[in-house]
C-alpha cells in the first residue's frame, strides 16, 4: 500500500506543471482506485473526487489520464467507475466522449450486436448510425424487424407511439438497457431516465443521457437533479453530491453553503435547510 501511495504521488509531480490542484487531487485518487481495483481493500471513487474533477481547469488531460487507464478503450462501465459524464463542464466533449463510449460498445463483443449500443446512439440522436449498424448485423436474428422499424420516420406520432408500444414490451421481458432506448426513439427522454434510475439502478447512466439528449439546462435532467439527486444527498449526508446537484443547477450559492454546513432532512421539500456541523 505504501509503494501504490508512492507511485501516485510521483505520478501528479510527474504532472504538477500541466494540471492545477483540482485536477492533481482527482488524479490521485483515480490511480489509487486503479491499483487497488479487485482488492479488499479497494479505493473507491466518491462524488468529492468528482467535485475536483468537476472544477479542475484541466479536465482534458483528466480525460485522456482516464483514457489510458482504461487501456484506451473507455466502455460504459469505466467511464461511470471514473464519474467523467459527472464531471466534464464542456457539453460539446461530453457528447464526443459518449459517442466514443457508444463506438466501444458496439465493438467490444466479436459478434458487434447493435443492441448493446443502442442506447447511446439514440442519445446522441444518431439514428442513422445505428441503422448502419443493423445493416451489417448479419446473423442477429432481430435484424429485419429492426431496420424495418428504424426506416420509419419517428418525428409522425404514429412511429412514436409505435416506438413506445416496442419499450413496454421490452420492459416487460426485463431487457432495460433496449427498453430504454427504445424510450429514446419515441421522444420520452423522462421514460428512459427513469428505467435507467429504477430498473437499471445507474443514476450516472441516467444523467448522462440527459446531458447529451436534451443539454445542461433541460427540464428533464433539472427534474432529476431536483426530485432524485438533491433528496438522495440529503438521505446519505453527502455533502459532495449536494453540491455538485446545487452546482448543475446554476445554484451556486447553495453549491458552497452545501459543502460547510450540513443537511438535516431527506425530503426535497426541504432540501435547502441546513445547520452548521461542528466537526468542521
Amino acid at each position: 500500500q505504501l509503494a501504490n501511495i508512492a507511485e501516485c504521488v510521483g505520478l501528479v509531480e510527474r504532472h504538477r506543471r500541466s494540471i492545477d490542484e483540482n485536477g492533481a487531487r482527482f488524479m490521485l485518487f483515480f490511480r489509487q482506485h486503479a491499483l487497488h481495483k479487485g482488492r479488499t481493500q479497494e479505493v473507491h471513487l466518491s462524488w468529492r473526487e468528482i467535485n475536483w474533477a468537476y472544477h479542475s481547469n484541466s479536465q482534458d488531460i483528466l480525460v485522456d489520464f482516464v483514457t489510458r487507464q482504461g487501456q484506451g478503450r473507455l466502455a460504459w462501465a469505466d467511464a461511470r467507475e471514473s464519474g467523467v459524464f459527472m464531471w466534464l463542464s464542456d457539453i460539446a466533449t461530453v457528447k464526443a466522449q459518449f459517442e466514443i463510449i457508444a463506438r466501444n460498445e458496439y465493438t467490444k463483443d466479436e459478434d458487434r450486436n447493435p443492441i448493446g449500443c443502442s442506447l447511446f446512439y439514440l442519445a446522441l440522436r444518431k439514428k442513422s448510425v445505428l441503422q448502419g449498424l443493423w445493416r451489417m448485423a448479419v446473423g442477429v436474428k432481430e435484424q429485419a424487424a429492426t431496420q424495418r422499424l428504424l426506416s420509419n420516420n419517428f418525428a409522425d406520432p404514429k412511429w412514436k407511439t409505435a416506438a413506445l408500444k416496442n419499450a413496454y414490451a421490452l420492459l416487460s421481458k426485463r431487457r432495460f438497457e433496449y427498453a430504454a432506448a427504445f424510450f429514446l426513439l419515441g421522444d420520452d427522454l423522462e421514460g428512459a431516465v427513469n428505467v435507467c434510475l429504477h430498473q437499471v439502478k445507474d443514476l450516472q447512466l441516467a444523467i448522462a443521457i440527459c446531458r447529451v439528449y436534451e443539454g445542461d439546462g433541460g427540464p428533464v435532467l433539472r427534474k432529476v437533479l431536483q426530485e432524485e439527486v438533491l433528496p438522495m444527498a440529503a438521505q446519505e449526508g453527502d455533502r459532495w453530491l449536494a453540491s455538485w446537484a446545487f452546482w448543475m443547477l446554476g445554484r451556486r450559492d447553495m453549491a458552497v453553503r452545501a459543502l460547510v454546513v450540513s443537511i438535516i432532512s431527506p425530503s426535497a421539500s426541504s432540501i435547502t435547510n441546513f445547520i452548521p456541523d461542528p466537526r468542521i
